[in-house]
Formats: structure tokens, C-alpha cells, sequence
């Protein structure tokens, strides 16, 4: 079984100025859920002793805040400029060597209202939920498997009911039905929603899923590398394509 994580970054408010919104899912299976579980632990009792785990959440705002001392309380305020970045480039090691990959969608928002007629917030989250699991269902067939994916519950606040329509509804007809391009009959259940400061695999999907947005809100116009999105290229699945791109990372349109 593969279990998915799912975070968004950006905003899928379409009359916010941002451009862009990113929905990313890490995958993994089963048998390497506690490797990756421990692996995030020990990180955190090495640079955050004193401090209950669940209470250090490795969230890209509270680490790119952290000189700021807001997103209260930060632990990542506590730690001087060299520990941060020491603490840094552990957590990229790890997910370097951590047995998971990645698929992601990057949707430009003024497009996809232009194209799709995409009315609220509501329908551009399914609309990137459609193309994610998409992409879940054609991992998962490749390896033979069935998938299961969660979803960081924060969702349930900004968007209200989309989490009873996925559950009820949408998720139920995408099994059944299809989604127009493919069937999506590998990722079975229903999406779980679950708090990101108690599962050290969502966090990870926050990370990827702020690198994913950072480069293509500001750097993908004028072709400047951003390091901490190639840091993670290596670990998005499917083979690079001849245009320089990735199958597991759509970019919409």
C-alpha cells in the first residue's frame, strides 16, 4: 500500500494577487512510513531539546520566519543563524536519502480562470485535486499498488464544505466515474484530513510544496535558479522529458 501526503502552498483564493497555487503529494510506501517517521524525530531532539515534537513543526513559513520571532510560539526562533543553518541542510540530506517521491501541480490562477472558468477558491482546490490524483492513480499502476492519501486540515477551515463534497461526492464519483482523462480506481477510501503538527510526512509536504511555489512565483519568469526547489528534482516521479520537464509535476496550463 502507498500512503500520499498532501499540502498546498500559495492560496487558492483566485482574487488574491498571487499568481500561483501549488498542491503537492510525497509518496511512500508503507514500509517506510517509521523510517521516514524516525528519521524527522531524531532531526528534531538534535537541534530542539526540551521540546515535545509535536510542538515543533518543520513548516517552511515558521523556518523562513524564524529571525522574526512570530508564528508563536517558533522554536525555530531559538536557534542562532549557524544552528538554523545547520539544521537546514540536515533536513535537505534527509530528503536527499529519504525513501519517498514526489508529484505536484502548479496552477496558474488568472489561466485557469481564463481557460476553465473557475468561479472561487472551492473549484480551483478540486480542480488541482482532479490533476493530483491524476497523477497518484498512474504511480500507483505503475507499481502495482493501491494508494491512500491525506490531506493537511487546514482545507477544512479555508474551504469549508470541499471536504464533505470530496468525501460524499467528488472523490466517490472520481472512483467511479473518472475524471475525463483517466480512471482513478488505485487510490481507494476516501481523502483523510489530518493536523500537519502531528505527522512529520506532511510536513515534509509543506517543504516541497513551498520550494514548488517559490520557484514558479518568482523564479521561473526569468529562469533563476532557485536551490532549494533543485534540491528536491531528483525526487519527483517519473522521468524528466525532452522539454526539461517532469511527469509528475504538472504545470497548468
Amino acid at each position: 500500500m502507498f500512503s500520499f501526503y498532501a499540502d498546498e502552498s500559495g492560496t487558492a483564493n483566485i482574487y488574491d494577487p498571487r499568481e500561483w497555487y501549488v498542491f503537492l503529494a510525497i509518496g511512500l510506501d508503507d514500509n517506510h512510513w517509521k523510517t521516514i517517521d524516525d528519521g524527522l524525530l531524531a532531526i528534531k531532539r538534535k537541534y530542539f531539546k526540551g521540546w515535545e515534537p509535536h510542538r515543533v513543526e518543520i513548516h517552511s513559513n515558521a523556518i523562513r520566519r524564524a529571525k522574526l520571532g512570530q508564528y508563536p510560539p517558533n522554536p525555530f526562533s531559538t536557534l542562532d543563524e549557524d544552528t538554523l543553518k545547520a539544521f537546514t541542510n540536515d533536513l535537505y540530506a534527509f530528503i536527499h536519502n529519504a525513501p519517498f517521491q514526489w508529484c505536484g501541480v502548479a496552477i496558474n490562477k488568472p489561466e485557469a480562470v481564463r481557460l476553465k472558468g473557475i468561479a472561487d477558491a472551492s473549484e480551483l482546490f478540486k480542480f488541482a485535486f482532479v490533476l493530483l490524483i491524476e497523477r497518484l492513480h498512474g504511480w500507483c499502476n505503475q507499481e502495482n499498488h493501491l494508494g491512500r492519501i491525506f490531506i493537511d486540515q487546514q482545507e477544512i477551515n479555508l474551504l469549508g464544505g470541499v471536504y464533505h463534497e470530496l468525501i460524499a461526492k467528488d472523490h466517490f464519483n472520481l472512483r467511479a466515474d473518472g475524471t475525463g482523462w483517466q480512471k482513478v480506481d488505485n487510490i481507494i477510501e476516501r481523502p483523510y484530513f489530518i493536523d500537519s503538527c502531528r505527522s512529520h510526512h506532511m510536513q515534509l509536504a509543506d517543504i516541497l510544496a513551498y520550494n514548488v511555489y517559490h520557484y514558479f512565483a518568482y523564479n521561473a519568469k526569468d529562469g533563476t535558479p532557485y536551490p532549494y526547489f533543485n534540491k528536491i528534482l531528483r525526487k519527483v516521479r517519473g522521468n524528466q522529458r525532452p522539454d526539461g520537464g517532469y511527469f509528475g509535476l504538472k504545470v497548468y496550463p
